[in-house]
């Protein structure tokens, strides 16, 4: 008989936004803190499911990291490249015709510190989240719930709505804001990318690139 997740991976999602929280305090005390803070967070995003896998004796890829990892990269850069030149259109429209701002050049870019903020969203944010949630929770969440419809290839269920809910909610404890939720739309597409893909990393190369270009945009408005 198979153990029911679900009470696991809320236990382990509750314990993800108590180190979560204590990088928000130590980012609060300055700038070498606030480094501190983000190790710690990575670390428990990656260190909670392998320390519940270890404890429950669970086999298999519980991160959903196994290679081949360029094929899975290429797979998040490729749905970047469908899906993000859409979504600045659609952040244009809002941005100007419903918030009334006004478009602006961007600035002079700054290639380290882009380079910086690449390597920051990817190691530092994304691929920690990204295993955590579409590696351990998403994985564990199907145990419970198999069944899906096929999109495009992939199977996208109520473990992956579960797991996107689980996501959205996270993003609460550093902007407790209800549009923080929205989070949940983008977690569904990660989600059916890791499970199109095979991979979690799939998943962390499209949630970096997606940070990346909403940061970009951001500096197009005033």
């Amino acid at each position: 008989m198979i153990r029911d997740p679900r009470g696991e991976v809320v236990a382990a999602t509750a314990a993800v936004a108590v180190f979560l929280a204590l990088g928000e305090a130590l980012a609060a005390l300055g700038p070498w803190p606030a480094q501190l803070g983000g190790v710690l967070v990575a670390l428990g995003f990656v260190g909670v499911p392998l320390a519940i896998a270890r404890q429950r004796q669970l086999s298999g890829d519980v991160l959903a990291v196994d290679p081949p990892l360029l094929r899975s990269a290429a797979w998040g850069a490729l749905v970047a490249l469908v899906v993000l030149p859409i979504y600045a259109l659609g952040f244009d429209a809002w941005q100007v015709h419903v918030l009334h701002r006004v478009r602006q050049a961007p600035g002079t870019l700054d290639a380290s510190a882009w380079l910086e903020a690449a390597v920051v969203q990817l190691g530092a944010v994304a691929l920690p989240e990204e295993l955590f949630f579409r590696g351990y929770v998403l994985g564990r969440l199907r145990t419970r719930w198999p069944g899906g419809l096929h999109v495009l290839g992939a199977r996208v269920g109520r473990a992956h709505a579960g797991a996107a809910a689980l996501f959205a909610a996270v993003h609460l404890v550093a902007v407790p804001a209800p549009f923080r939720l929205l989070v949940f739309f983008p977690g569904l597409l990660f989600g059916w990318v890791a499970e199109r893909s095979g991979s979690a990393i799939a998943a962390a190369v499209l949630h970096a690139l997606c940070n990346l270009t909403l940061q970009a945009l951001l500096a197009c408005y005033r």
